[in-house]
C-alpha cells in the first residue's frame, strides 16, 4: 500500500464503516470484516508476524466479546424473533468489522502518512495533523522507555516479583513521558510549529488516478454488499 494515498483509503472505507454502525444482522458485518482481513493479509507493508498476531487476537476476541455481550444483554430489549445469542454475535461482528476497516488506514499505510495526507490534501490544520503524527509514535516510545527501565532495574539488582516490579515502573515511566513531552513542546515552539500554516514537508502525499479508481471500486463493493446480502 505504499503507493496508495492514505486519504483514498480513508474515503474508500468510510461508507462501509458508517453503514456497519446501523446494521443489525450477522452477514454484512462478517463480510466486511473478512474483506478487511484479506486486504490486510495481502498488504506488503505489514509484517507476517503482525498479521498472524492480529488474526489470533481477532479469533480470540470474537468469542470473548460474544460471551460478555450475552451476559449483559437484557432479553426484554431484544426484538421479537431475535435471540440473545444472535444479537450478541451481531454486535461482536460489528465491533470486529469497524476495527478491521479502521486498521486498513491505520496499519496498512500508517498514522504518520495519514496525518500528512490530511494536512496536505484535506486541509486539516497543521497543528492537529502534527498532534496525530506524534500520538502515533507514542507507543514505540513507551516500549523503548519500558525496556530501558527494566534493564536499569535489572542492572541495579532491584528486580522483585512481577506484580511489584510492574507497579514500581509506573512512576519512572510517567516521569520519563512528562520530560519527553516537555522536550517535544520546547522543540516545536523553537521551530515555529505554533504558526504552522506555511510549513513545508519533505515528503508529499499525492492523489493519483489509481486512488480514484480504488475509491469507486470500494464504494461499488460496499453498495453490493448492503444491497445483495439479506438483512
Amino acid at each position: 500500500m505504499s503507493r496508495v494515498s492514505p486519504l483514498a483509503l480513508l474515503v474508500a472505507t468510510l461508507p462501509a464503516m458508517i453503514g456497519v454502525l446501523f446494521t443489525r444482522d450477522v452477514q454484512r458485518p462478517a463480510v466486511f470484516a473478512a474483506v478487511a482481513v484479506v486486504v490486510l493479509a495481502l498488504s506488503p507493508g505489514v509484517s507476517a508476524k503482525a498479521k498472524w498476531r492480529g488474526l489470533v487476537v481477532l479469533l480470540i476476541a470474537l468469542p470473548i466479546m460474544t460471551g460478555v455481550l450475552m451476559l449483559v444483554t437484557d432479553p426484554a430489549r431484544v426484538p421479537e424473533g431475535v435471540t440473545v445469542a444472535e444479537r450478541a454475535v451481531a454486535t461482536a461482528l460489528r465491533i470486529a468489522a469497524l476495527t478491521t476497516l479502521s486498521m486498513l488506514t491505520g496499519v496498512g499505510v500508517g498514522v504518520d502518512r495519514l496525518g500528512r495526507a490530511l494536512v496536505q490534501q484535506a486541509r486539516l490544520p497543521a497543528r492537529h495533523g502534527y498532534v496525530l503524527r506524534l500520538s502515533a509514535r507514542m507507543l514505540p516510545r513507551l516500549q523503548h522507555e519500558l525496556a530501558t527501565i527494566r534493564t536499569t532495574r535489572r542492572a541495579r539488582g532491584t528486580t522483585t516479583g512481577r506484580l511489584r516490579s510492574s507497579a514500581g515502573m509506573v512512576v519512572p515511566l510517567a516521569a520519563s513521558h512528562v520530560r519527553h513531552a516537555e522536550r517535544v513542546a520546547l522543540a516545536m515552539d523553537a521551530r515555529g510549529f505554533v504558526d504552522a500554516r506555511g510549513r513545508t514537508e519533505r515528503a508529499q502525499e499525492r492523489w493519483r488516478w489509481t486512488d480514484t479508481i480504488l475509491v469507486f471500486l470500494a464504494w461499488a463493493l460496499t453498495t453490493a454488499i448492503f444491497v445483495c446480502l439479506p438483512r
